[in-house]
């Protein structure tokens, strides 16, 4: 049992860092965007 809880949390653990790295790359690319339509504008 413990080794499956144990195995649990770092999947979760995975996930969190793994949002969180997906959320970056989301926001850096939106602004990207931004700034390359304002450099068209």
């Amino acid at each position: 049992m413990g080794f499956i809880s144990n195995h649990f949390n770092v999947i979760i653990i995975i996930i969190k860092y793994f949002h969180l790295f997906y959320h970056n790359i989301i926001h850096y690319s939106k602004q990207h965007l931004s700034l390359k339509v304002d450099f068209k504008n």
